[in-house]
């Protein structure tokens, strides 16, 4: 009963007393605000620097599967040089009558080993391509970063 007779006011009582009233101005609601748009800007700078990062690991994906069918390519025309160089010997050490048969052989398969090269040359300049153009998306990352 002695408690309800006495009303003691803390510091922190008084000053949430003003600010109920709008003694203090609105200092807290322009601060609350302030703060709200800057958190926006942060977070689209982080999703821009987000996405450039993600742009750059896909090109660079991009770029080593690029290289890698260049590889099987390298790996193909080297297969097939193989079979050429076979195909031509066989045609100057069997008799006269297969040495056509062999040479047709060998043209053959000297035209697929140019196919196979000019096809390893496109995809190893692909590649070359992708990681310039991923490089480039990096820097880009580290700006927003």
């Amino acid at each position: 009963m002695a408690e309800d007779e006495f009303h003691v006011h803390g510091l922190h009582d008084h000053e949430l007393e003003h600010a109920v009233d709008g003694t203090h101005g609105n200092f807290g609601g322009r601060l609350a605000v302030i703060t709200a748009i800057l958190a926006t800007i942060g977070a689209i700078f982080s999703f821009m620097s987000g996405a450039t990062e993600v742009e750059a690991m896909r090109l660079e994906n991009d770029a080593s599967i690029r290289r890698t069918e260049a590889d099987q390519r390298w790996g193909q025309a080297l297969t097939t040089a193989g079979q050429m160089h076979l195909a031509e010997l066989a045609g100057e050490i069997l008799p006269e009558a297969r040495e056509a048969h062999f040479q047709a052989e060998a043209t053959r398969l000297a035209g697929e080993r140019d196919a196979a090269r000019a096809q390893a040359e496109r995809l190893d300049a692909e590649a070359i391509a992708l990681d310039q153009r991923s490089d480039a998306e990096l820097h880009r990352h580290h700006r927003w970063a």
